[in-house]
């Protein structure tokens, strides 16, 4: 077992003007994780206070929960993991919610590897956000290959397909060609890689 705590404070709001209240935020982490042979659970929790939060206002707190498990047999692993994202808006005292899922899977078998994957992105709900604007969610799925030639270098390729639910804004990089990013929008990508460890 091993664990974890990082703490990240906005230490230049000592000397900010006493106008400038939002300059007060934290970031507070802790995890860990606990292996046992092929298998491995792990959490973390995170928040963030003020002008770290989404908001970036006074009052405010976003928090995070992850948790996660591997397991390995035969050259098949597979693993889960689970996120709840809560964003709190604290003078306007209304917050939204989230929840996602990630399953991976991969295949080992002499050189050959193969990986797939799937992420399911629900909805944003809460009073931040209107009814009208919650089907506002994704899904992800990726398949790939990779070749070992050596110990030392490999090479392969993925493919990922996101799908947008009617106002999702999700996308597989941070901006699309045109610089900016349509609701509804889908993306895929394929990516051909070789990899050598000198």
């Amino acid at each position: 077992f091993q664990g974890r705590v990082q703490i990240t404070d906005t230490i230049a709001a000592k000397d900010q003007p006493t106008t400038n209240t939002n300059a007060k935020g934290r970031d507070f982490g802790i995890g860990g994780d606990y292996t046992n042979g092929p298998l491995l659970v792990a959490a973390a929790y995170d928040r963030r206070d003020d002008n770290m939060s989404q908001t970036g206002t006074a009052g405010s707190k976003d928090t995070s929960w992850d948790a996660g498990v591997t397991y390995a047999f035969s050259g098949l692993k597979a693993g889960l993991t689970y996120t709840h994202v809560k964003i709190h808006n604290g003078p306007a005292n209304t917050d939204a919610k989230r929840r996602s899922w990630n399953l991976a899977l991969s295949y080992n078998t002499g050189p050959h590897t193969i990986l797939g994957g799937i992420t399911i992105a629900g909805d944003f709900k809460g009073s931040l956000v209107p009814v009208a604007a919650q089907n506002n969610g994704a899904k992800q799925w990726q398949i790939g290959y990779n070749y070992g030639f050596s110990k030392r270098t490999s090479a392969g390729v993925t493919y990922a397909r996101l799908n947008n639910d009617r106002l999702g804004l999700y996308n597989l990089t941070p901006l699309n060609q045109t610089g900016t990013q349509a609701l509804n929008q889908d993306a895929s990508v394929i990516n051909l890689y070789m990899r050598h460890t000198f």
